[in-house]
């Protein structure tokens, strides 16, 4: 048996500084009878039954945010993500900062953000590693961040960006023109 829990904590929330994040956890429970039945040929003289119990928790992910609000236009983020039961001590998991960004809005539909961050593709890449906005407990194999040795994720969405210009403009009360362009250093791959 195995189980995804994923939980939220609001650790402060005041106008200067917000922190908030989530985990994710993996419980493995296997529990396992069997026999070994009398065989004379292999020296076994009688049966034996056997069970095995066997119960592991792992912190599967851990996000951190970090945001402020710098005025009315301009905001700061960063992101601090742990795997795996990240441990220095056991070579497991690992941590990172996927994303640091400074955002200045122009108008309600025009954001400029710059600096290290996740780019706007298709509904997922952004929210790919927020799993409570996200309601699926496993994620497309492409933005799944524990997998990611197993293929090339530059292969299938673009991996960051360190400017990112987005557009919202509701065309009708049913139709939306949503546009982002973004630069970013070439792939892992490539560097």
């Amino acid at each position: 048996m195995t189980a995804f829990f994923a939980q939220s904590v609001l650790a402060q929330q005041d106008e200067r500084l917000q922190i908030y994040g989530y985990a994710q956890s993996l419980v493995n429970a296997r529990f396992t009878d069997y026999s070994i039945y009398e065989n004379q040929s292999l020296g076994i003289p009688f049966e034996q039954k056997m069970s095995h119990r066997s119960t592991t928790l792992s912190l599967h992910q851990l996000n951190l945010f970090f945001r402020r609000t710098l005025n009315e236009k301009a905001s700061f983020f960063v992101n601090i993500e742990a795997s795996n039961s990240f441990s220095t001590r056991t070579p497991s998991g690992y941590i990172e900062i996927p994303e640091g960004w400074l955002s200045y809005r122009f108008t309600e539909e025009t954001e400029l953000k710059i600096g290290m961050l996740l780019p706007r593709f298709n509904n997922l890449l952004e929210v790919r590693n927020r799993l409570p906005l996200f309601p699926y407990l496993i994620r497309p194999i492409v933005y799944e961040n524990l997998i990611e040795t197993i293929y090339r994720p530059e292969d299938y969405r673009p991996e960051n960006a360190f400017a990112q210009l987005t557009y919202n403009h509701p065309i009708s009360d049913e139709l939306l023109f949503d546009a982002a362009f973004y630069v970013g250093n070439s792939e892992n791959s490539f560097l």
